[in-house]
């Protein structure tokens, strides 16, 4: 006689996280567990994000830490057209609830199942015994033995996070007893469990129990919930083969949206030798709950730095590292230097930032509680950052503070924040000696100078910096202030081949140092100016310097030099006298968008040009900006809702000039455009539109960069409102935004 088990399994389905809210659609999860190797604490083995919170995945129990959606949503205020109309409560809401194996086998081992190509790095606080390095992630993880007998398999299927108690045979199902802690309340209502926490309602559907037989087929197996109290367990009112095993399989539902991962903005993105794109973005996710029940966060306590390095096709991911300290951060640009390392300039507020020993400055200095982009807050005020990763985005290689005893690294001019994410702009460099150079703004007047720079002391309390490191960020070469009597911000650097610094950005001082025979000396007017400036190198003088302006308000965003020095700058104008067309062919007059080039002695204009729709005024706001070894222009911006508003520049994508070779000529009026533009503006030879149908593509601060090919490398805060419309190629990494809200989008053009 043939002699066959049938499998008992108590299947738990966690799909796809519903939200209550006005929009009626589900979100895709894409379940990935990362591995406990020392950066959370020792408890939890491994770690899913939920989207609107995260699973822990510990010996003795799950547990789970779940946002308010809608609070978070406000916080993220990517609603963005009425951003300043929503009033920010200082702390949303949050709720932790375990479900805990009773009497559980303490002898359980629980292991990672499937791993994926791609691995974590994790640089979280300054105790550098919990940094990790190689994290692994999985597909699915199996606990063996949870009780005696009793499996639990825990993976995605069909777009659902599932979790499946298997029962071998001769094993009593009612072993299995889960304890849930934490929750407001439980009841069992038309055969499902209902779970009541202070942020949602979750469901678990009536469970299903099922055996198969010899040949593969599925008989189910009656299976109902038993509440006693907080304690539920599984019964079986018929009777079925207890000689056999068995699999008991309920579905979970939250009253909620949500996504796989964590809503995550895009902010600045660069490139390697070989063409790997790297991404830089902020991730709200949150460190490990200690306490069960509600409780209160801050939106700054659930933001760290993203770090992701893609191949050259985007198909895979090959490391997210994860940076930053207790409190909020932000990148605002990244490079990649001659040993294929990468180094990041940003903003934190992280009194623990990691740094490492021999840094030239490891403590924080600073500053007064302050708000970016509306919405996160740096409760301890806030410093620059600069870090230096090895190949593998592992290991610090260097990493250090710098700042005054007041903020440094954010932009809080209102005269010069035109744009959304203005506040966070800045650069930074390396020389052919693998040197790094960074360029901000500071409101310290105590901000770090050296001897013998040209301006060691601040002429007012909003000033932009240079400062000048070794390769190991271990000792300041130089440093100094830039900048007048008003307020002044350098956004965007260039090292030539001599080491002569160039700098642009805008002011509104009307006595910044200009050189006598410069292009400007003089301020133009219209509330801001841009600047441009050449600096030698150890920064003793600055060798020419010139306005950028007119009687119209006016800045520069992005700078890039040709072979022979002469300096092309991409900034917004609201002239409406065509003081920025000269000696060029193609124009398009009263626009908002200027292009200028200048010799490298900044005394003689070359040729200058705007563009933009047509119809007066701003459109775009500049991202990406690089000049070819032909003189060609490349460019990249985005514009929209997103900047709009009473407090910004407004415009859109809407008729920009576009070519018969676009990659996308049609627009939402919220999306990137790219354009080349000939030597000497003679003649427009590409432009395009990138982005979707429904969102709003932008970023929220920071620099993308092209290589000398001119290919770009672009960072996108992508799909906010929980979208998944932004354009992607086949092959890709992710074609979905698995967040409830915005995801980090990158694209690379050749």
């Amino acid at each position: 006689m043939k002699i066959f088990n049938l499998i008992l399994v108590i299947i738990l389905l966690y799909p796809s996280l519903l939200f209550a809210s006005k929009k009626d659609s589900i979100s895709i999860i894409k379940a990935e567990f990362s591995e406990n190797k020392g950066q959370w604490p020792e408890q939890v083995l491994f770690k899913t994000s939920l989207g609107n919170g995260n699973l822990w995945l510990e010996k003795n129990s799950l547990r789970f830490d779940l946002f308010d959606v809608e609070e978070l949503n406000i916080f993220a205020q990517h609603k963005h057209p009425n951003r300043k109309k929503k009033t920010l409560p200082k702390t949303f809401k949050r709720h932790v609830y375990n479900i805990e194996f009773i009497n559980y086998n303490k002898e359980t081992s629980c292991t990672g199942i499937n791993k994926l190509y791609k691995y974590e790095n994790y640089i979280l606080g300054n105790d550098e015994k919990k940094w990790t390095q190689n994290v692994s992630i999985y597909k699915e993880v199996e606990y063996q033995d949870i009780y005696n007998g009793i499996n639990l398999h825990i993976y995605q299927n069909n777009n659902r996070l599932k979790w499946d108690f298997i029962i071998n045979n001769n094993i009593d199902p009612n072993l299995i007893k889960l304890n849930y802690q934490g929750v407001d309340n439980l009841r069992i209502k038309n055969g499902n469990l209902i779970i009541y926490t202070s942020v949602n309602q979750v469901t678990e559907l009536a469970p299903f129990a099922f055996q198969l037989n010899s040949k593969g087929d599925t008989i189910e197996v009656k299976c109902k919930y038993q509440i006693d109290g907080r304690i539920v367990s599984f019964r079986f009112p018929n009777s079925y083969d207890k000689t056999k095993q068995l699999i008991i399989d309920p579905s979970l539902v939250f009253a909620s949206y949500t996504g796989s991962s964590s809503d995550n903005w895009g902010f600045t993105a660069t490139y390697d030798a070989d063409g790997f794109l790297y991404a830089g973005g902020i991730v709200f996710g949150g460190g490990y709950p200690t306490n069960i029940g509600a409780y209160d966060t801050t939106f700054a306590g659930v933001v760290d730095i993203s770090i992701s390095k893609f191949d050259t096709t985007g198909s895979q991911l090959i490391y997210s590292t994860y940076l930053g300290g207790s409190a909020a951060e932000v990148p605002a640009s990244l490079i990649v230097n001659s040993n294929n390392e990468l180094l990041i300039l940003g903003t934190t507020s992280s009194t623990n930032f990691p740094t490492t020993a021999q840094a030239y400055d490891n403590s924080y200095n600073g500053g007064n509680s302050t708000n970016i982009s509306s919405t996160i807050l740096f409760s301890n005020g806030s410093d620059l950052f600069i870090t230096h990763l090895n190949q593998a985005g592992s290991q610090l290689v260097g990493s250090t503070f710098i700042g005054g005893s007041a903020n440094d690294g954010i932009n809080s001019s209102s005269t010069l924040i035109n744009n959304y994410g203005d506040d966070i702009r800045g650069e930074i460099m390396v020389d052919q000696n693998n040197n790094i150079y960074i360029v901000s703004t500071t409101n310290s007047t105590n901000y770090p100078t050296t001897n013998g720079v040209f301006q060691p002391t601040a002429a007012a309390n909003h000033e932009g910096i240079i400062s000048k490191f070794d390769n190991n960020l271990n000792n300041l070469l130089w440093s100094t202030y830039f900048g007048g009597i008003g307020e002044d911000a350098i956004y965007s650097i260039k090292v030539n081949d001599q080491n002569d610094i160039f700098i642009t950005g805008g002011t509104t001082s009307n006595n910044i140092s200009t050189t006598s025979t410069a292009y400007q000396t003089s301020f133009q007017g219209g509330g801001a100016d841009g600047f441009v400036a050449r600096i030698n190198n150890s920064a003793t003088t600055i060798v020419a310097c010139s306005y950028i302006g007119s009687s119209f308000y006016d800045q520069s965003y992005l700078l890039d030099i040709d072979k022979y020095n002469n300096v092309y700058l991409f900034g917004q104008t609201k002239d409406t006298n065509n003081i920025f067309i000269y000696n060029a062919l193609w124009n398009s007059p009263k626009d908002g968008q200027f292009i200028t080039k200048l010799n490298s002695h900044l005394n003689t204009r070359v040729w200058s040009t705007t563009f933009g729709n047509g119809i007066k005024g701003i459109d775009i706001v500049p991202s990406a900006f690089m000049v070819d070894l032909c003189n060609r222009v490349y460019l990249s911006a985005w514009g929209g809702l997103v900047n709009g508003g009473s407090q910004f520049a407004g415009g859109s994508t809407n008729n920009l000039p576009i070519t018969t070779n676009a990659i996308q000529s049609t627009t939402d009026g919220s999306d990137y455009y790219l354009m080349v533009m000939a030597d000497d503006a003679s003649a427009l030879s590409y432009g395009s539109y990138y982005g979707g149908a429904t969102s709003h593509e932008h970023v929220d601060g920071g620099t993308s960069r092209f290589d000398n090919k001119g290919h770009i490398y672009q960072n996108v805060c992508a799909g906010c409102g929980g979208n998944s419309d932004f354009p992607t190629t086949s092959g890709c990494y992710s074609s979905t935004n698995n967040s409830m809200n915005c995801n980090n989008g990158v694209f690379k053009i050749d």
